[in-house]
Parts: C-alpha cells; structure tokens; sequence
C-alpha cells in the first residue's frame, strides 16, 4: 500500500476476507489485489463472493504458488494470478 500510495494512488487496506468483501461494496475500487490466506474469509471465497455482484478486477498475488490453487482461483473468476517471490 505504501508503495501504491506514494505513486498517487488512492488505496483501501482490508485486515481479513470479510473487511476486503465490504471495503469492496462500499469503496467500489477500480481494481483489487488480493491475498488468498486471510483470516476469516479466505481469498478464494472473496473472489467467489465479489463475482456474485462486481465484474471488477481481481488480481491474486499469494505466496501460495501451487498449480492448482491458480486455477482454482481463476475458474472462481480471478482476472490474474501472480506468485509472491
């Protein structure tokens, strides 16, 4: 967020998956960054959650760097996925 801020933009932090899924509804942001390990809601069930009601755009960026969690991600209808180094 630091980072995002320092380059102008305007950025919401969500401490867990439910902060994230109403930060989202109220905020509309332009686009989400998200991490799948949160607690209470898990990233997975947020992107799940937001296509329900939002087309907007979903980027995972997770230190979970398994095949399948991708693709999972994806067919929930996350936009990218990018591994944390």
């Amino acid at each position: 967020s630091t980072a995002l801020r320092g380059q102008g933009y305007d950025v919401e932090v969500a401490v867990d998956g439910r902060d994230a899924l109403a930060r989202m509804a109220t905020w509309q942001p332009d686009i989400v960054v998200l991490d799948l390990v949160m607690p209470n809601v898990d990233g997975f069930e947020v992107v799940r959650d937001a296509r329900t009601w939002t087309s907007v755009p979903i980027i995972v960026l997770s230190a979970r760097g398994q095949f399948q969690d991708k693709v999972t991600a994806l067919d929930l209808g996350a936009d990218d996925y990018i591994t944390k180094p």
